[in-house]
């Protein structure tokens, strides 16, 4: 797992203030795991983890097709992944 830059910057797996966020797998696999094991609602879950709620169905969609195999590429897409 990566380290923080600063302590303060970090919230949920993302650096805060970088242009464009980048979740780690735990992440996305606890995001999903809120959603297909204990039932709560995406909309929640997103506003809660403070994500649109199309990322986490399409982090949803990717982990009910690729199982175990899902995230974990660095933004390469699954097509790309499976082709290597």
């Amino acid at each position: 797992m990566d380290t923080p830059k600063n302590l303060y910057d970090w919230k949920g797996g993302v650096y805060m203030g970088e242009k464009n966020r980048h979740f780690t797998r735990e992440f996305k696999l606890t995001a999903v795991q809120l959603v297909t094991e204990k039932g709560m609602p995406v909309g929640k879950v997103a506003r809660d983890l403070d994500i649109h709620p199309n990322l986490l169905h399409l982090w949803r969609r990717e982990f009910l097709k690729e199982g175990d195999k899902a995230f974990t590429g660095k933004g390469c897409v699954i097509s790309q992944r499976t082709r290597k």
